[in-house]
């Protein structure tokens, strides 16, 4: 039996997110006067504390009175309801792809607020029907990590690896003793892991008209080709796959990294080495990156106040090897540089796109994550873990 959208969205929440409880964690810090209000999604992650601690410091620094909440995308939702809470925020920080979702429940409003510094494609990360309702503050890549000290060989990292590519390296890999890393049970990163295969594939979560096409035949391939890769190798979460890595079990492993300590030069001084995944001759992308935007909500807001914040917090996330990647041109062109002298990240994110932007992402993500632990764990084909994704997400958008 299907679940309702109330009990799908629950469900979602309790595999996706860490619930640390009912009650909204409060910081409080600045001097005095109206606190500047920041909510952000939950995540379980690095980033949670990375929030608190960036935006009290903003308030320490300043001297502006500053306060942090957050709660789970259900909890959000349920805002929609009894919306005097978030609307006390002025800045709501949430993954992009649920922007579109939060506006269509008109959670969020377009936005005034625009910089001259950003990258192009982060824009058009945060537009949901050509309007813009948030401005990005980092993403997260996806890149194939390389334990050069298990393959060697003469294939050019700086640019795109075909699926030609990838398969030598995993034979390499396996006569060399290494293996394909790819984490199994590790809630709601397996669904970006193989949209951006999809794409290598030509593939596509949706058609032109926004119906979905999780079972069309090139994602079929895709998930296949990806299963056949992690046979065997699956771990159960993401940090013991990192941890892998970096003990140097691993030869390759695929993921949207977290942040930069894989494509650091120490790193890469220890045998490590970094590339992406190209689909030139299909779609002409790479694949599809992840990240957070931050949507103010309270336009009549100080706009400086919020401007400087939001600078601020991508001048920590540009110091924060564990985040992800600023969106910004000045940081391009300059820190970027000194450590990426190929270029190398850039051409990543150059000729990556953005989730699509859809207000069914969450039931979509729900959805890919169980199809992709049924294959990788063999309890179902390709073909009827996506045919069953299709029937349930269809259903629910009806």
């Amino acid at each position: 039996m299907l679940l309702s959208l109330t009990h799908l969205f629950a469900f979602f929440i309790c595999i996706s997110f860490v619930i640390l409880g009912c009650q909204n964690q409060q910081h409080q810090s600045g001097g005095l006067g109206a606190p500047l209000s920041v909510l952000y999604l939950r995540s379980g992650t690095i980033f949670d504390a990375f929030v608190d601690s960036t935006v009290q410091e903003f308030g320490n620094q300043s001297g502006t009175p500053t306060l942090v909440k957050s709660c789970t995308l259900l909890e959000l939702l349920e805002l929609a309801d009894d919306s005097a809470e978030h609307n006390e925020a002025d800045i709501l920080i949430v993954p992009y792809q649920y922007l579109p979702l939060l506006a269509s429940k008109s959670i969020i409003k377009p936005t005034t607020y625009a910089e001259h510094d950003e990258l192009p494609w982060s824009i058009s990360a945060c537009m949901w029907r050509g309007v813009r309702f948030g401005t990005l503050l980092f993403c997260q890549p996806p890149v194939l990590h390389i334990n050069r000290n298990l393959i060697r060989n003469s294939i050019d990292l700086n640019r795109g690896l075909t699926l030609f590519d990838i398969e030598h390296l995993v034979d390499t890999a396996t006569i060399s003793g290494g293996a394909w890393g790819v984490h199994g049970q590790d809630p709601g990163r397996q669904a970006q892991t193989i949209v951006s295969w999809f794409t290598l594939f030509g593939g596509a979560l949706v058609d032109s008209l926004g119906r979905p096409t999780l079972n069309s035949t090139e994602n079929v391939a895709a998930l296949e080709s990806y299963a056949e890769l992690a046979r065997g190798n699956a771990l159960e979460t993401n940090r013991q796959l990192d941890a892998l890595g970096k003990q140097g079990s691993l030869a390759l492993w695929y993921t949207h990294t977290q942040g930069r300590e894989f494509t650091s030069a120490s790193h890469r001084a220890r045998g490590y080495d970094f590339s992406f995944i190209s689909a030139v001759p299909r779609s002409g992308n790479t694949g599809t990156f992840a990240g957070m935007a931050a949507s103010v909500l309270r336009q009549a807001s100080d706009s400086l106040t919020i401007s400087r914040l939001i600078g601020f917090l991508r001048d920590a996330v540009a110091a924060h090897e564990s985040v992800g990647y600023p969106t910004t041109v000045t940081y391009w062109n300059a820190q970027a540089r000194k450590s990426d002298p190929e270029n190398r990240i850039m051409n990543i994110l150059t000729n990556c796109r953005p989730l699509p932007s859809t207000v069914a992402w969450p039931l979509m993500e729900h959805v890919l994550e169980e199809a992709v632990l049924q294959v990788l764990y063999g309890q179902v084909s390709p073909r009827d873990a996506l045919d069953q994704a299709q029937r349930e997400l269809r259903e629910h958008m009806r």
